[in-house]
């Protein structure tokens, strides 16, 4: 409907799809997302998600023209907090969130330009 969406993921070489991430942004959502999901445990802790949620911010940034992002992440899924901090997120807890039948925390991505800048 935007003329993008999430990718799948695959180790070179290899067609075995070992998850998805990518720009979200569904209808009445307050902000874009950049959005991952493993979908083997076999994946899990090999840094493909991270590998593969740094290109789709990229692309977000430099091919979408996003001016920034944030992931929506459940508070008790530890991975994805790591991961989110891992990509120089930081949690906005002034954030507004989606309507989601759980709640779930807010993590604000660096905009272009400043990723890999400390924050202050």
């Amino acid at each position: 409907m935007r003329g993008w969406g999430m990718f799948v993921f695959t180790l070179q070489g290899d067609d075995t799809p070992l998850g998805m991430t990518g720009p979200w942004f569904p209808e009445g959502w307050p902000e874009q997302e950049i959005g991952w999901t493993i979908w083997s445990s076999a994946a899990e802790g090999k840094g493909y998600a991270r590998e593969a949620a740094l290109a789709a911010r990229d692309h977000a940034y430099q091919v979408l023209g996003w001016s920034g992002a944030v992931s929506y992440i459940h508070r008790d899924n530890a991975r994805s907090i790591t991961l989110a901090e891992r990509l120089g997120a930081v949690r906005d807890g002034s954030a507004p969130v989606p309507e989601f039948d759980e709640p779930c925390l807010v993590y604000r991505h660096p905009a272009p330009g400043r990723i890999g800048e400390t924050a202050t």
